[in-house]
């Protein structure tokens, strides 16, 4: 028969159909007791996409920006006072550890950006993994403060020609450049995290009365 072993037997999977009236009885209880059930389940709301009630609320900007900063470990006393040295000092600093050694970041300004971009031009990568890799070497370096017993010149961005901004950053690309792979990964992470930091501090949302 078509769909059936050489033995005979149905192929378990197959095309194989039962009688028509072939299902499980119940009795008359068992029949009330399921339709109870059904009733019950009818009268609670099921969650929207999945979440809760409290998850699918739609949050405020404002209530984005805390959530943001609570997700970071950022309290808004500290985004604030960040944000009043950016607008006083015009840049911010934070350190971090590597081993023994403290290595300090500040935040960038515009030329730094268009400076990565001139040399995206220049080389070229052809590869995602290259250009992220020059990215994060010219932010850490554009960024870098201090190193271990290592600190470096950044030029007064409000006085100094584009000329000497170039030449204050060269000594810390080459710093760069010539430390151990690893620990010239880890001052990139840690650049990273100090630019998520900022871009959350200064996210819509942010008070306007710091």
């Amino acid at each position: 028969m078509p769909g059936a072993t050489k033995d005979g037997m149905p192929v378990i999977g197959g095309n194989f159909v039962g009688p028509k009236d072939n299902a499980p009885r119940m009795s008359d209880l068992q029949r009330k007791k399921v339709e109870a059930s059904l009733e019950e389940m009818a009268k609670i709301d099921p969650p929207v996409d999945g979440k809760s009630d409290e998850e699918a609320k739609e949050l405020s900007k404002e209530e984005k920006y805390l959530k943001n900063l609570s997700d970071l470990g950022v309290e808004l006393r500290e985004a604030r006072h960040i944000m009043e040295q950016m607008v006083t000092k015009g840049y911010y600093e934070e350190s971090f550890k590597i081993g023994p050694a403290t290595l300090t970041l500040r935040t960038r300004v515009y030329d730094d950006m268009m400076r990565a971009q001139r040399m995206l031009e220049v080389e070229r990568p052809e590869y995602a993994t290259a250009v992220q890799e020059l990215l994060n070497r010219y932010n850490t370096a554009a960024s870098l403060v201090r190193y271990g017993e290592h600190y470096f010149e950044h030029a007064d961005v409000m006085t100094a020609t584009e000329e000497e901004m170039d030449k204050a950053f060269e000594p810390r690309l080459r710093f760069m450049r010539r430390q151990p792979q690893y620990v010239a990964l880890k001052m990139q992470q840690y650049c990273f995290d100090f630019d998520q930091k900022m871009i959350a501090i200064f996210g819509e949302g942010a008070p306007q009365d710091f």
